[in-house]
């Protein structure tokens, strides 16, 4: 039950994005780092559990190209598609499409398949350019299209439902993202790196409390919590090595341009094993756009 927030609302950031990654912990997975993918240096973690290797969020530092992924729930049951959406994101940042439609033909073509979006899991996609912050949503399961930071001032979350049907976890986190924001321009002395722990808490913000089991019967109450804590998973099947034994929020991601071009990256893992005492590891990027 992944989460992404973000806003262009912040007097020195015309661009933050904080999302989580909800997932089982023990799902293989590259963190983020640099990296090719169809001879374009990338930035993005990998998803290293399917042979596609794709990932929920990448970055192209050289075209400015952003897009990061949520599914779209429709049951408890993981269903595996025959082509991963998980190669969205890093289709997207190194495709010469400029518009929503352009991208769409471009995937059909290079997949040789007109109904490709058809054969994917259920997802929301955002994309567009960091350089001039112009964004689009869509989804394959109602062919909506949601244009955003078309004005100023605007905040927006995004989970595994419709954008225009926003999950509890979502109109909170957009609440709080704005209040967050607000206090931030009214203060000269917040600092980088104290905005930087304040969107973490909000990434950190759980509402069920500290459980420890039963991710089946709290399938529908992560709808309302924006932190997922680990949860068992009954049953699982050891051989599935897209699953585990605990479920939850796995990596915390950030991500700030601000108005000189200056792109941060920062993701913190909390978990890539079901050891509940792992030690959560931080890691950053930053570089200029050209």
């Amino acid at each position: 039950m992944c989460i992404l927030l973000t806003t262009n609302a912040n007097k020195d950031y015309p661009f933050v994005l904080l999302s989580n990654r909800d997932e089982y912990f023990r799902r293989a997975t590259q963190q983020a780092s640099f990296h090719e993918y169809n001879h374009t240096k990338v930035l993005s973690p990998l998803d290293m559990a399917r042979k596609d290797h794709g990932t929920w969020l990448a970055l192209n530092p050289e075209n400015h190209k952003f897009s990061i992924l949520v599914n779209f729930r429709e049951g408890i049951k993981d269903v595996i598609n025959p082509v991963s959406r998980g190669v969205l994101p890093l289709d997207y940042v190194v495709s010469d499409s400029v518009t929503r439609s352009q991208f769409l033909n471009e995937l059909s073509t290079n997949y040789n398949d007109s109904e490709l979006l058809t054969k994917i899991g259920g997802f929301n996609l955002l994309f567009g350019d960091l350089k001039n912050n112009s964004f689009d949503i869509i989804s394959n399961k109602n062919n909506s299209d949601f244009k955003i930071f078309t004005r100023k001032n605007e905040y927006h979350g995004l989970s595994n439902s419709s954008f225009d049907e926003p999950w509890e976890k979502v109109k909170s986190g957009e609440h709080l993202l704005q209040k967050l924001t607000e206090d931030y321009n009214k203060n000269d002395f917040i600092g980088k790196e104290q905005f930087v722990e304040q969107l973490f808490d909000l990434l950190s913000l759980n509402t069920l409390g500290n459980i420890t089991q039963d991710y089946q019967g709290n399938f529908e109450n992560i709808r309302n919590t924006i932190f997922v804590p680990p949860l068992k998973v009954r049953d699982y099947n050891r051989n599935n090595l897209l699953a585990g034994e605990y479920y939850g929020t796995r990596t915390q991601t950030i991500i700030l341009v601000d108005k000189f071009g200056k792109i941060s990256y920062i993701e913190r893992n909390l978990h890539s094993s079901d050891d509940l005492n792992e030690t959560p590891q931080l890691q950053s990027y930053e570089f200029e756009m050209k």
